[in-house]
């Protein structure tokens, strides 16, 4: 099926992408939000492809699937927020085990969310920092078999032409993937979850740079998202902390490998310098981090073992009001997995 050309950008269009980067697309985010929120949507669609945001969405409409694979690769995903620290443990899982991962230049960090046509990508949802509160990204798990299957051969036939080898297994590691964990099982009965966190107030404040969008906002969105990681839980999961893995490499991968069911590689390959030394750095965000009270009784850091003190005077007058929760967000309590 052809597909039409996207025109050229002109040099002008180059030098606003730069220049947006190079801000690191705070003032462009908000901007694009004005226009959802106001109903202008044919200026954000136009904002958008001025800004060459919709190239991901271009590449994957222009892919040519790969035929699959005699034997299809059983599916690990990864499920955890942006700056939770997805990407490292990827890596770190590629380097030590017998499993693939996805590599397409040009591809925020190499997720397959924007690698595939089956389910909608985090940007028309408010993208880091906001996805998690639309119904939009969760979708229904897929009961009827056939359309199960489509889907699923689909997601693999696009993903296929990405897989860094032929392995027995792929890893696949988009931040949406926290909210799609029961829709995702439904795809792939066979395969493994790995629900990944980091401390909420480290990543609410390492994303506010992106988002545009306050720390209580972020500190919500956190709690929603993990709610609903938390309300899919399943025998299928294992929980797995940025902190644990910081404090003990070894024995973290160790972990991992087991409930994954993972192939140590005869020779370890080498993960990119950038993740060589682990440390954790959530230190330098605690200290920014200013109390608040977000009048939750029982928030998802709180089952997932992140103390977040309020400030003094709540802690001292705890009352009986109910407290509101996120939009989408669940309440569950955590089952050994």
């Amino acid at each position: 099926m052809s597909k039409q050309q996207a025109p050229a950008p002109t040099a002008a269009d180059r030098q606003e992408r730069r220049a947006a980067r190079k801000g690191g697309m705070g003032q462009v985010r908000r901007d694009l939000r004005l226009l959802l929120r106001e109903g202008r949507h044919a200026e954000f669609t136009a904002r958008m492809a001025q800004l060459g945001l919709q190239e991901q969405r271009d590449h994957r409409c222009l892919l040519q699937p790969l035929p699959l694979q005699a034997a299809a690769p059983r599916m690990v995903f990864i499920c955890g927020l942006h700056r939770s620290g997805t990407s490292m443990i990827e890596r770190y899982l590629t380097a030590k085990f017998e499993a693939a991962a996805l590599r397409a230049p040009g591809v925020p960090e190499n997720e397959g969310q924007f690698l595939q046509d089956v389910y909608p990508v985090e940007f028309p949802y408010g993208g880091p920092g906001l996805f998690a509160f639309s119904a939009g990204m969760r979708p229904a798990p897929v009961a009827d078999e056939a359309l199960a299957q489509r889907q699923r051969e689909r997601l693999l036939e696009c993903w296929n032409g990405f897989a860094t080898e032929p392995a027995p297994v792929l890893i696949e590691k988009s931040p949406p993937n926290i909210t799609k964990i029961a829709y995702l099982r439904s795809l792939f009965p066979q395969a493994r979850f790995v629900i990944w966190t980091r401390d909420p107030r480290a990543v609410s404040l390492a994303t506010q740079k992106w988002s545009g969008t306050t720390l209580e906002q972020l500190m919500m969105h956190w709690h929603t998202a993990y709610s609903l990681a938390l309300a899919d839980l399943g025998p299928d999961c294992m929980l797995m902390s940025y902190e644990a893995f910081c404090e003990d490499p070894p024995l973290a991968l160790a972990r991992l490998g087991d409930f994954l069911g993972l192939t140590l590689r005869r020779k370890h390959n080498q993960v990119p310098a950038r993740f060589r030394e682990v440390r954790n750095s959530n230190g330098k965000y605690l200290e920014q981090f200013p109390p608040m009270n977000l009048r939750l009784k029982l928030a998802a850091w709180d089952l997932l073992g992140y103390e977040v003190p309020a400030p003094p005077a709540v802690e001292a007058g705890d009352t009986d009001e109910a407290a509101p929760q996120a939009a989408g967000a669940a309440s569950a309590s955590p089952t050994a997995g």
